[in-house]
């Protein structure tokens, strides 16, 4: 069993959820359906069941406007609900731009070195990261150099290959509506579906 981390680019699995209009997920039943043994993982162009990660702590990334403004109040209580799972806790990075082009600043940056510290300081055996963005490519490739095993999960149709070639290991998501890996988060037996 490798002990695992799991590292969700918060900005990212949104953005795929609102694509296919679900609800915002739990992070922590993501990071299990994509690490402990939630299914199916393409390996070798066929589909293979796995179950050897145990799942020790999960880190959703995202990232709250820099000017002041608060976030929208679904979203601030999404947040606040993370902070309560158990093994899970969140890291921040800033909303830059004008409203109709805001950008995430900072969260590649954080995830990267939060990533290669548990690498340099022995804190997991591998890594599952749920993304699509190429700019990982360069921390896959020395989490991999220095043994450690890598769990990449993503939509197919927003993934960089070449992100997609750093991975040991490769879980599609999105790839229908009812895709189980999105369990949605529950905050007072609602879901939240806009934010």
């Amino acid at each position: 069993m490798y002990s695992t981390y799991v590292f969700i680019d918060g900005g990212y699995v949104r953005e795929v959820v609102g694509r296919l209009g679900l609800p915002l997920p739990n992070p922590r039943a993501l990071g299990s359906t994509v690490t402990v043994g939630g299914g199916k993982i393409r390996d070798n162009g066929g589909y293979t069941w796995t179950s050897d990660f145990f799942m020790k702590r999960t880190i959703y990334y995202d990232a709250s406007p820099d000017d002041g403004t608060p976030a929208s109040p679904n979203l601030e209580k999404y947040w606040n609900a993370i902070e309560l799972l158990p093994d899970t806790q969140l890291g921040f990075g800033t909303l830059r731009g004008r409203k109709k082009s805001l950008r995430q600043k900072g969260v590649d940056t954080l995830m990267t070195v939060q990533m290669l510290s548990g690498v340099f300081n022995n804190v997991f055996e591998a890594v599952a990261l749920v993304s699509g963005d190429a700019d990982f490519v360069p921390v896959l490739q020395e989490v991999r150099r220095s043994g450690i095993q890598v769990v990449l999960a993503a939509e197919e149709s927003s993934l960089s290959s070449e992100l997609r070639r750093e991975a040991d290991r490769f879980v599609p998501l999105g790839v229908g509506k009812d895709d189980e890996r999105f369990s949605p988060m529950k905050i007072d037996g609602k879901e939240i579906t806009e934010w």
